[in-house]
């Protein structure tokens, strides 16, 4: 993302720094479509790196060995086609469909360790 967040820089031709304004003779802006990566940016950190925890938590709990599989690829499929429709498509509901999934997906892992751990 960090990489797609440059190209649109450069595509636009917008810096993200008034000092950076003296070394590249770009103009600093705020433009839509790379505040779109950088939301999708934020949105992937705020989403994978809580289910990357949860799932090694939830690892430990000894999980259904045909299931586990099955929800780890699901959250890294829809994720990846979330961030897709979120950076460069922009299709709704597709984007709230997928969000939902790999957030569904954590909450169950999630409550699955604490009813292992807790019971």
């Amino acid at each position: 993302m960090s990489l797609l967040t440059v190209s649109q820089r450069a595509v636009r031709k917008v810096v993200a720094n008034p000092e950076d304004v003296l070394v590249s003779g770009l103009r600093c802006d705020v433009d839509e479509n790379v505040e779109r990566v950088r939301r999708a940016h934020r949105n992937d950190m705020e989403n994978i790196f809580p289910w990357f925890i949860i799932t090694a938590i939830w690892l430990t709990t000894g999980p259904c060995s045909v299931v586990s599989p099955w929800l780890i690829r699901t959250f890294v499929i829809a994720r990846i086609f979330h961030t897709i429709f979120y950076a460069m498509l922009a299709k709704q509901p597709y984007r709230a469909i997928l969000w939902l999934t790999g957030y569904g997906i954590t909450i169950y892992e999630a409550t699955m360790t604490l009813i292992y751990y807790c019971y």
